[in-house]
């Protein structure tokens, strides 16, 4: 018996083919289509494996179908017995490199949450990493502009993070429920913008002159 089955991968868009080529005997119960049964059991056998592996882990996965079929299975319904069977799983020609690019990318995501984490926490570090990658780097006051700079930058990360984001969703939401009624959405508009006025002169460096000028301006 040969078959050939479609398998998921573990890289969304790219699937598995699988040519199953196997033997096996008639059991201890009677069915009207045992090949049929044989075929559900190996897809059901294999598909866990196949979706656990990117496409570029063909060999992979085939070897570790193999190894759990290549011994003999029995039907659990007893519909057939001594099923050997061997698989060999191909993949599309871009299956690979796709798989292979967003293993990169997925990387390249963790290591730009961990710089988002040291500077955050301590820009001297983003500086030190700045200093090695560029070692031409050696004027002191150069550096210290530099770090200077990065820690405004980690400050106003903050800042955004713990104030300004929550605040633009909540503007949008209640804007959303507010759009059928003119009124209460500037009624909205109006207490929005008084809270934020009055947030952003309790952060550091806040200039009440540049927000002041900016009420004026609305309010014109």
């Amino acid at each position: 018996m040969t078959v050939e089955m479609i398998l998921p991968s573990a890289t969304d868009g790219y699937e598995f083919t699988a040519v199953v080529a196997g033997t096996w005997r008639p059991g201890r119960r009677r069915h009207s289509n045992p090949e049929a049964v044989v075929r559900t059991d190996l897809y059901a056998a294999t598909w866990l494996v196949a979706a656990s592996h990117d496409a570029d882990q063909a060999q992979v996965a085939e070897d570790e179908m193999n190894s759990a079929i290549g011994a003999g299975l029995n039907s659990p319904h007893g519909y057939y017995r001594d099923l050997v069977a061997t698989i060999r799983l191909k993949i599309d020609g871009d299956g690979a490199e796709a798989a292979a690019a967003l293993r990169a990318d997925q990387r390249r995501v963790r290591q730009l949450q961990q710089l988002k984490s040291l500077l955050y926490s301590d820009p001297t570090l983003m500086l030190i990493d700045h200093v090695e990658r560029h070692p031409e780097l050696t004027d002191p006051s150069q550096m210290a502009a530099r770090l200077d700079g990065y820690r405004a930058l980690a400050d106003q990360l903050v800042q955004h993070d713990d104030w300004w984001r929550p605040i633009a969703a909540a503007w949008n939401a209640l804007a959303v429920r507010a759009n059928t009624n003119p009124a209460a959405a500037r009624m909205v508009q109006d207490s929005i913008i008084e809270v934020i006025e009055e947030l952003a002169r309790s952060l550091p460096g806040a200039s009440r002159k540049g927000w002041a000028a900016g009420a004026e301006a609305d309010e014109a």
